[in-house]
């Protein structure tokens, strides 16, 4: 047996984020518009009608052109799909698409592009800037201003690893991720190139000596503290026998190889119990 066709009409859904003030706020003027076109048309409007009204009205009174904004007109595939969270607009639309897939690929490799730009910038924030709007040029397959010693300006059969960008839009969204970064925003404050290895390091070796989850005197803590200074001054730049090169296919960074340091010297130790034993005796 056949089942019985729906009769109900096909509907779509707009997104709205906010909380339930916010919601309640929208209702209140959906309703209060729906009261008004009510009374002048003296029956019901449903309210995809008082959408499509309220639209229409803002269309005429800024005199935008039809045929620009026209949903036949537009290409829905340039929308990517993003959570609620991560989006601005008060009103959205969203669908999957295939510039998702164009842009999926290049996150990594971009904040790449950020790490390189920063440390050959030659500390100029004008030079650091146009090194970041290049990566778009990059991917556009277009290498005229990119460096010489880059390896899409050296190798003759150089190919992309990765899908070039040739949608308008796609090259927009790219641009508008790098003008709103940071670094871009403020290149004088990365144009130094600063690296935090060493910081790093020493705050993992303080770690070691200083364990947060034990209680020290006050004693205790500063000769831990020094300690740690001892400790990592004597190791912090020790040899390694190897190097590991992981396979991850899907975590091209992480390929860039593992070192494997030599066990750590504590020859610090002998020489703090020598002076200690110094002092008492000469």
């Amino acid at each position: 047996m056949m089942e019985k066709e729906s009769k109900r009409p096909p509907c779509f859904k707009i997104s709205v984020p906010g909380d339930d003030s916010k919601k309640k706020d929208v209702l209140d003027k959906l309703q209060h518009v729906r009261s008004i076109i009510v009374k002048e048309m003296n029956h019901p409007v449903n309210n995809a009608y008082i959408l499509e009204k309220v639209l229409d009205e803002f269309i005429s009174t800024h005199s935008l052109d039809n045929s620009e904004t026209k949903m036949e007109n537009m290409n829905l595939n340039t929308y990517i799909q993003v959570e609620k969270k991560d989006v601005d607009q008060q009103l959205f639309v969203t669908a999957e698409t295939s510039l998702q897939k164009l842009l999926e690929d290049k996150v990594e490799s971009v904040a790449t592009h950020f790490h390189w730009a920063i440390r050959n910038c030659e500390q100029n924030p004008k030079e650091l800037k146009d090194l970041l709007i290049n990566v778009v040029e990059h991917y556009k397959n277009n290498h005229t201003k990119c460096h010489p010693d880059s390896r899409c300006k050296r190798d003759l059969n150089y190919e992309p690893k990765r899908s070039t960008i040739n949608k308008p839009i796609a090259e927009k969204l790219l641009l508008g991720v790098i003008h709103k970064s940071v670094i871009f925003k403020s290149p004088d404050h990365f144009v130094l190139a600063r690296d935090t290895s060493y910081v790093e390091s020493f705050n993992n070796t303080m770690n070691m000596f200083q364990d947060k989850r034990i209680v020290f005197s006050d004693a205790n803590y500063n000769t831990r503290a020094c300690l740690a200074v001892c400790h990592w001054n004597e190791n912090v730049d020790r040899g390694f026998t190897s190097i590991w090169n992981p396979e991850r296919r899907n975590a091209p960074r992480s390929m860039k190889g593992k070192k494997n340091y030599k066990s750590p010297s504590y020859s610090y130790r002998n020489n703090i119990w020598k002076r200690q034993i110094n002092s008492i005796y000469l």
